[in-house]
C-alpha cells in the first residue's frame, strides 16, 4: 500500500473523486474490507481496492487530466454517467448546474470563454467537489433542467435562420 491508501500500481494518477472506503462484515472479508468508490460517479462502487477490472475503470477516465489543464476552472463540476455499454465523463458547472443533459459538455474546453472562468486551485481547496458531482449527475440523469430547452435559432446563422423559415 501507498502512504495515500492506494495500492502501490494505482500511484501513476492522483485522482479526487477516488476514494478508499472501509466495509465491515462477513461478506466483504476476502478483500479486507476496501472498496475503491467513484464519487465522479455519484459514490458508486468500482470493486475491490486491489482488483484490475477497478484500476481499468480509473485508467480510463479522463478528469484527473482535465483538472489539471490550464483552463481549468474553480468552478468546473466533473462526473461520470456508468451505463452499461460504457462509461462517459461530462463537465458541468456550479454556475450552471441546471442547463439541459444534451448540452452537457463531455470536456472542460468550454471553459476559456466562460465569464465566471476562475484558475483551479489544488483540489483540497475546492468545498463541497462530491456534493456538486453528484447533485449534477442526479441533475442529468433526470433530464430536468430549470429552464426551457435551447431555442436552436439563437445559434443559426442569418442564412441558416433564413433558410428555415422558408421550409
Amino acid at each position: 500500500m501507498s502512504p495515500n491508501g492506494l495500492p502501490e500500481q494505482w500511484n501513476w494518477r492522483k485522482c479526487p473523486f477516488r476514494v478508499i472506503r472501509t466495509v465491515s462484515g462477513e461478506d466483504h472479508s476476502a478483500c479486507g474490507g476496501e472498496w475503491v468508490v467513484c464519487e465522479a460517479g455519484g459514490g458508486i462502487v468500482l470493486g475491490e481496492s486491489d482488483a484490475d477490472s477497478t484500476d481499468a475503470v480509473c485508467r480510463s477516465c479522463d478528469i484527473p487530466p482535465s483538472l489539471k489543464k490550464r483552463q481549468s476552472c474553480l468552478f468546473v463540476v466533473p462526473f461520470r454517467v456508468f451505463r452499461q455499454n460504457g462509461i462517459q465523463s461530462y463537465y458541468s458547472c456550479r454556475w450552471h448546474l441546471n442547463i439541459p443533459s444534451r448540452n452537457v459538455p463531455k470536456n472542460n474546453d468550454w471553459c476559456r470563454g466562460c465569464l465566471h472562468w476562475f484558475p483551479r486551485p489544488d483540489e483540497a481547496l475546492v468545498p463541497n467537489t462530491f456534493d456538486f458531482s453528484r447533485r449534477a449527475l442526479e441533475l442529468f440523469l433526470s433530464g430536468l433542467s430549470a429552464g426551457p430547452p435551447l431555442d436552436k435559432k439563437k445559434f443559426l446563422s442569418k442564412n441558416q435562420r433564413m433558410q428555415s423559415n422558408d421550409n
